[in-house]
């Protein structure tokens, strides 16, 4: 019989793939769950931007400067007529929306006819998640490494001749 087919050999590549597979699905749900909740802040971040922004227009009948960037542009309009542009077509309704390179939210003020829209360009989005995940996988692998060299440490233990 092959050394490599030994019951202590494919007890400790079961176990170790299994470890490695549920790390591997435990990474993916914590990747899923972070694109989401860092969705849900970038846009609260945005909607904030855009009341400021519309609040500001409002009372005052300038744009501020809220540090627009390649990655961040507003769009204004009032009664229709586009006081500063976007990258994005205009927009129906409130809410936020998903334009091809852009994540939008618009905001609008019924009583003064005024449209805030405040786009966040994709690419930066990806960035930042990829970013984020590249820590999160840079703090988890040690473990995963750690916990599969304890396990075939054990295994081997627990198999050896009494």
């Amino acid at each position: 019989m092959s050394r490599s087919w030994s019951l202590r050999g494919r007890l400790q590549r079961r176990v170790l793939l299994g470890v490695g597979l549920s790390w591997g699905i435990g990474l993916a749900l914590a990747v899923g769950a972070l694109k989401h909740e860092m969705g849900e802040l970038v846009d609260k971040s945005l909607l904030a931007t855009g009341q400021f922004v519309l609040s500001v227009y409002r009372e005052t009948g300038a744009v501020p400067d809220v540090g627009q960037t390649a990655d961040i542009k507003i769009r204004v309009l009032d009664g229709g007529r586009e006081i500063q542009g976007g990258d994005w077509a205009v927009l129906p309704e409130d809410g936020g929306h998903d334009v091809p390179g852009w994540r939008v939210i618009r905001l609008s003020d019924p009583d003064s006819a005024v449209t805030v829209e405040v786009g966040q360009n994709d690419k930066w989005r990806r960035d930042e998640l990829a970013e984020s995940v590249l820590w999160l996988v840079a703090i988890m692998l040690p473990v995963l490494l750690i916990v599969l060299f304890a396990i075939s440490r054990v295994v081997a233990s627990v198999m050896r001749p009494a």
